[in-house]
C-alpha cells in the first residue's frame, strides 16, 4: 500500500541531516527503518511488521490498527524477542498520525524505537543490561522556549538528537536541541541541552 507523506516533520529531518555540521562530535547512530502511520495508511485490523537482529537474537516489531478499540487505544505496538512477548503498548488516534523509526547504535548493535506525533514523541528500546523493554526519553520531559513539534533524528554525523522544532518554522526557523549519547557506566542514554538552533529550514510544507 502506497504511503502518503503526511508529516511536514519528515521534511524537517531531511534538512536537519544536511545541517549536521551544527552538531558537535561524532556519534554511532543511524536510522535503519521508518514507517508512516496516518489516518488512512492502515486499514482496520491491518498491521505492519518488521524483523531485526540484535545481540540477544531476533526482535520483531508489529504495529496494528485495531478495529474494535476506541480512539484511546487505536494503535497496538507489539515487541517480541526470540518469540517471547516483551512489550504491549497502545497509542491513541492523533491528528496527523504517527511516524515510527528504528535507530541502531552501530557501536553496540542496540536498537532504539521512536514513536512520534505532532504533540509527543517517545524513544524506547530493549535494554540488554536491564533485560527489559524501557522508555529512554519522552519529549514531554524536555523543555522548549516556544511551541514545537518533537522529532527524534539520527544525523549524518551519527548523532542522535531530539529536536523540538518551532511550529512557526516558516517565519522563524529554529529548534531546541537535545543531544543523546550512550553512557557505558549507567547503561543508559545521557543527554545534553544544546540550546536553540537558528539554522534555516527551507522548503518546509505544512
Amino acid at each position: 500500500m502506497k504511503r502518503k507523506m503526511i508529516f511536514a516533520v519528515m521534511c524537517i529531518v531531511g534538512v536537519m541531516m544536511m545541517a549536521a555540521t551544527c552538531f558537535a562530535g561524532e556519534g554511532h547512530f543511524q536510522k535503519i527503518y521508518e514507517e508512516t502511520l496516518g489516518m488512512h495508511d492502515l486499514a482496520q485490523d491491518e498491521a505492519v511488521s518488521k524483523d531485526f537482529t540484535i545481540n540477544e537474537g531476533k526482535l520483531v516489531i508489529q504495529i496494528r490498527k485495531l478495529r474494535n478499540e476506541g480512539n484511546d487505544k487505536k494503535y497496538h505496538l507489539l515487541v517480541k524477542l526470540k518469540d517471547k512477548r516483551i512489550a504491549d503498548e497502545y497509542f491513541p488516534t492523533v491528528d496527523g498520525g504517527y511516524v515510527f523509526k528504528v535507530f541502531k547504535n552501530t557501536a553496540t548493535n542496540d536498537l532504539f524505537f521512536a514513536m512520534s506525533s505532532f504533540e509527543r514523541a517517545w524513544l524506547k528500546g530493549y535494554s540488554s543490561y536491564n533485560k527489559a523493554y524501557v522508555t529512554y526519553a519522552d519529549s514531554q520531559n524536555y523543555r522548549s522556549e516556544f511551541p514545537s513539534v518533537p522529532v527524534f533524528a539520527a544525523l549524518q554525523d551519527g548523532n542522535l538528537v531530539l529536536a523540538l522544532v518551532s511550529k512557526d518554522r516558516r517565519e522563524n526557523p529554529r529548534w531546541q536541541e537535545y543531544l543523546f549519547v550512550w553512557d557505558e557506566e549507567s547503561h543508559w542514554l545521557a543527554y545534553s541541552d544544546e540550546g536553540v538552533r537558528y539554522d534555516r529550514l527551507n522548503d518546509i510544507s505544512q
